[in-house]
């Protein structure tokens, strides 16, 4: 079942990258279209790594 799950998720993935010819641009902007019509965001972008404080140690 799993692994039928992933078959078509990378069946769909194909197909959509077929579609916008392999290129980001296009797929950039094939996904504001439809977040347009759907009226909200499909994609939402990864969280920025949280950044450390790093202290500097001179002696």
């Amino acid at each position: 079942m799993k692994n039928d799950l992933l078959k078509d998720i990378r069946a769909i993935r194909d197909q959509i990258g077929a579609e916008c010819g392999y290129d980001l641009k296009k797929l950039g902007d094939l996904i504001q279209r439809e977040e347009a019509k759907v009226g909200k965001r499909l994609v939402h972008p990864p969280k920025p790594a949280a950044r450390r404080k790093c202290t500097i140690i001179t002696t």
